[in-house]
């Protein structure tokens, strides 16, 4: 139920490497821009695709289009298929009951090059993420009981709550993998809060998640 509840809530996802062959486990030739503290380093045709689908990730949720934000989650998060319509209907409830997820402003300023993990790719995100999460006066609940999820999840210095307007208010840096299979360019999202968990060892190889980390190091993230 918690993984359930932590999807319920925040918005905030070429060649297989030859190990002993080349010490670089990255991918092709990125494209790498790196201006205005924005650095990606990305083939050229995985940019835009992975653009707009950070775009649809973060507005999905906003609209309160639950349907494509699941969709846009990373498949191994939902064990069972049933597992997504429970998500999908667990964030309708909450809606319905007066709980709005907003992102108001989204950044994109690093993607790591791309790491083969099996038959799919992997790159790793940082952005910048301005989010709301909102109570509605009908809400049954006392927002205040948040707190300390949005706490865990965020940080104890990126987010204040308004009284008054019922809403916490959150600017933050956010990590998500993005994972596209081999087949086509279609990112989905990993959040990084999975890293802290038993639950991404059975989502993503060990040595993808050590080169990633290895990666954000080098690159000051």
């Amino acid at each position: 139920m918690n993984r359930l509840l932590s999807i319920v809530l925040f918005a905030c996802l070429f060649f297989p490497a030859c190990t002993g062959c080349n010490d670089d486990p990255t991918l092709d030739k990125p494209v790498v821009i790196n201006k205005n503290d924005v650095r990606i380093e990305l083939p050229q045709e995985y940019i835009e695709p992975l653009k707009e689908s950070v775009d649809t990730y973060f507005s999905s949720m906003s609209e309160g289009d639950f349907k494509t934000y699941v969709d846009m989650v990373y498949p191994k998060v939902f064990l069972e298929d049933s597992l997504k319509e429970q998500t999908i209907a667990m964030m309708q409830d909450y809606a319905d009951r007066g709980l709005r997820n907003v992102t108001t402003g989204h950044e994109l300023i690093y993607a790591s090059p791309l790491i083969q993990d099996s038959l799919q790719k992997v790159t790793r995100l940082v952005l910048k993420v301005k989010h709301e999460v909102l109570f509605s006066s009908d809400y049954p609940g006392d927002p205040k009981d948040m707190e300390n999820m949005i706490k865990n999840q965020f940080g104890a210095d990126v987010y204040s709550y308004n009284e008054v307007e019922r809403k916490y208010q959150i600017d933050a840096q956010v990590k998500l993998y993005a994972i596209t299979p081999d087949s086509a360019i279609h990112f989905t999202f990993l959040n990084d809060q999975y890293s802290q968990s038993r639950y991404l060892s059975e989502m993503l190889l060990y040595n993808t998640i050590f080169e990633l980390k290895k990666l954000d190091e080098k690159n000051g993230y």
